[in-house]
């Protein structure tokens, strides 16, 4: 029986299980798993990792609360006793967020009959 690295999605905990249950789960939406031929294949290259470094420094000098909000407002469901050094790697582990749209300008309507009361 094959066992295979399996990485839950909450949490990113990683551990050995067998390889069907690593398919059923993955099916599930639980995580992702890895055999050792996927494994040694070439990674590929981050995206512009020194600008996600940059832009994300301000976490070293946030607080607890401020910090596990933004976890949870991306997205990051944590257990109450996870440490904050996990917790910023867990934020730095995420993609980017793209920066909101700006709203639509309001376009006044016109219309062809009069504003007036009509007798």
């Amino acid at each position: 029986m094959e066992r295979v690295q399996f990485t839950l999605k909450r949490g990113g905990r990683k551990q050995l299980v067998p390889l069907v249950q690593a398919k059923a789960l993955q099916r599930a939406g639980f995580g992702t798993y890895e055999t050792r031929d996927m494994a040694r294949a070439p990674a590929r290259a981050a995206v512009a990792p020194a600008v996600a470094a940059v832009s994300r420094d301000y976490l070293d000098d946030m607080e607890e609360v401020p910090l596990r909000a933004l976890a949870l407002e991306r997205g990051l469901e944590l257990h109450h006793r996870v440490k904050l050094d996990t917790v910023r790697a867990a934020i730095r582990a995420l993609p980017p967020v793209a920066p909101p749209a700006p709203p639509e300008p309001e376009v006044p309507v016109f219309t062809s009959q009069p504003a007036g009361p009509t007798e």
